[in-house]
């Protein structure tokens, strides 16, 4: 199944890409406020009964529908306090859903994040001036460690409404126990239509994805 998460101010925009139009797709609204500790359990709490009693790796795709910022995602709506995902709880956050993703090796597609520039450097909000150049990919960096999978993600704000595959903007973040800037993918290869080519999963196809149990929670 292909799961969309959408907080309080993206749901009633909630729609199907229409790359996913013959997939099974869920859409899941997030409470308001939620401890983000809770919300892999209660994105469960959604499926069957059939599906509840054997969750693992049912995820194919998990898409988040979500406002944010550089290194931030406010799964339970931006003016919630507490229930937001930055770099200090990003691999627990991220460990607490890995369970129930599909892995590589079955067809399983990891993360998208839409709708917030998560892997945009950080500005100064007084200056308009970069303050961190690399917060954003060392966030979505995090987040593939936690769920153990590909996380994508824009470096440019991204309306709910996209349907492409980030363009240009893109950022890929794949899990290791090394050092991020050698897993973390901003420059792609284009094909004629405009969509990057899919030489970098071809090469990491298959590629060792060490036991999230070993690696450190910031």
């Amino acid at each position: 199944m292909i799961v969309y998460l959408h907080t309080v101010e993206k749901i009633d925009k909630a729609r199907t890409f229409a790359r996913h139009e013959r997939s099974d797709v869920r859409h899941i609204g997030v409470p308001p406020g939620i401890d983000v500790r809770l919300l892999a359990k209660y994105v469960v709490r959604q499926f069957s009964e059939e599906e509840q009693k054997n969750p693992e790796g049912l995820i194919e795709l998990l898409l988040i529908n979500s406002e944010g910022n550089s290194g931030e995602l406010y799964l339970g709506g931006a003016a919630s306090e507490g229930s937001y995902v930055y770099i200090g709880n990003a691999v627990p956050f991220g460990r607490s859903f890995a369970r129930l993703l599909m892995p590589p090796r079955k067809g399983g597609q990891g993360v998208e994040i839409h709708g917030c520039a998560v892997a945009a450097p950080e500005i100064d909000p007084r200056t308009g001036s970069i303050r961190d150049a690399e917060s954003g990919l060392r966030f979505i960096f995090a987040l593939a460690c936690g769920f153990n999978s590909r996380v994508r993600a824009s470096r440019e704000p991204l309306g709910s409404e996209n349907n492409d595959y980030f363009g240009e903007s893109l950022a890929e973040a794949y899990p290791s126990d090394g050092d991020w800037q050698d897993n973390v993918i901003t420059k792609f290869d284009f094909d004629a239509v405009g969509r990057f080519s899919p030489r970098h999963d071809s090469i990491l196809k298959g590629r060792f994805v060490p036991d999230i149990r070993r690696l450190p929670v910031p």
